[in-house]
Parts: structure tokens; sequence; C-alpha cells
């Protein structure tokens, strides 16, 4: 969990984890796998690889949070409410990217992923566009989606486009 999060503000990139997060980091059972290990370009990634042991990952540009623009550090009491219904149905935030960019991004990385284990470290919304895309779900099944931090998502490619997903409350993303 990261300070944003606590606070329930939108993420920025220097968004430190919480104290939370950092003891749920600790409690970890997870081991690097023989594959790669990436992170999302997010000093929350950082610190999380850090604290699970995890040292010298590379940071991939495709698994970045959404970029929200001038709402980057603002509460949700900051901004007008036909503003956040707009961007719940899809629209960008002002100087921000929309929710369709962003699951382009994350598809774009799985299509690019080699055989065998990689794990992501990642924020919550791209594990979010991950799921929608797994299952082949609307963009509108976006917002269905809860995963606690530290949740690990395990995409398995059955065909070319094609997933299975198994998820459960650990500390990263599998792909």
């Amino acid at each position: 969990m990261t300070t944003a999060q606590h606070e329930a503000r939108f993420p920025a990139p220097d968004d430190a984890l919480s104290r939370a997060g950092v003891l749920q980091c600790r409690r970890g059972t997870l081991s690097p796998p023989p594959g790669g290990l990436l992170l999302s370009p997010s000093r929350a990634a950082r610190e999380t690889a850090t604290e699970l042991g995890w040292h010298q990952a590379p940071e991939e540009p495709l698994l970045s949070d959404q970029h929200v623009g001038v709402w980057q550090g603002r509460a949700l009491e900051e901004l007008n409410l036909p503003d956040i219904v707009s961007w719940r149905a899809g629209a960008a935030p002002p100087e921000g990217e929309s929710r369709n960019a962003q699951m382009r991004r994350v598809e774009e990385f799985l299509r690019r992923l080699g055989p065998g284990p990689t794990i992501a470290i990642v924020p919550q919304t791209v594990l979010r566009c991950a799921m929608v895309i797994a299952l082949g779900g609307a963009d509108e099944a976006f917002w269905r989606i809860d995963a606690e931090p530290l949740s690990t998502l395990r995409l398995r490619r059955r065909a070319r486009d094609q997933y299975s997903i198994h998820l459960t409350p650990r500390p990263v993303f599998y792909a």
C-alpha cells in the first residue's frame, strides 16, 4: 500500500510505500522466479522489490500507473463530480492518459512477453488492466475488479491473446 492509497489520493511516481505497505512486504513469502523481474517505474515498486529482497530489477515503462495529469497527488474531494464521472467512463484526466491508452500499454507488454515466468511489481491499475485483457472483457469491467495491495495475478497464455488467470493475495503480479 502506498501513501497515496492510504490517504485516498491520485498516484504520483514518487509515492512511497506506507508503513503498512512495508510491513506487508516483509511478510511476503514469494521467491524471485528463474525468469525475469520487472518493475513499474515508480518509487513504490522499487521499495516493494527492496523490501522483498529483490534488487537491481529493470523498470518497464509499459507497466506504469495511469498518468493522471494535473490530478496527480490530489484527493477525490478536490475534484468536480462531473470530471470524476467522465474519467470513470473512460475520459483522460486533464493533461493525463485515458484508461483505454493505459489498457493498450499493458496489452503491448503482454504481447511482448517471452516464454517462462516473469514477475512484475505493478500498481493496482496495471493489475486491473491485465485482468480485463486476460478475460477479454470490456473496459467497464476495470472498475469491478478490486485487488488488495500486494496481490498476485498469475496469467498463463493458452494461445495468442488467450489467458487463464489466478488471483491470490500475495506480493506481486505474475505474467
